[in-house]
């Protein structure tokens, strides 16, 4: 009995309640097809790298674009590295000197 009002719960759901309330059905894989947005930016000649070239050159390209952005974010990362390294050094060497009387700093001419 339980399953026989799932049921009609189910199918009265299904049914619109009046002819304004029918919908169209529209399938996205063939309008993603036919309304691509590159073919809308540059035109119907333009299209996916996939479709333009052969899976050797879109390795080779992938291989070459991933050294190069490979070898930039080390060279930044070294860069990046020994700057924040320095600047932790210099922190310590100011402390040290500070500690030691090397270094006077005058904290009331700081504060101002």
């Amino acid at each position: 009995m339980a399953d026989r009002k799932e049921d009609d719960i189910l199918s009265e759901k299904d049914e619109p309640e009046s002819e304004d309330e029918t919908y169209e059905v529209v399938d996205l894989t063939e309008y993603a097809r036919r309304h691509q947005w590159w073919s809308m930016m540059f035109g119907n000649n333009s299209g996916p790298l996939a479709e333009k070239y052969s899976v050797t050159t879109q390795i080779v390209m992938g291989g070459v674009t991933g050294w190069c952005a490979g070898y930039f974010f080390q060279r930044v990362g070294k860069i990046a590295a020994t700057a924040i390294g320095g600047g932790f050094l210099l922190l310590q060497v100011r402390d040290i000197a500070n500690h030691s009387g090397y270094v006077q700093v005058d904290w009331k001419k700081v504060e101002k």
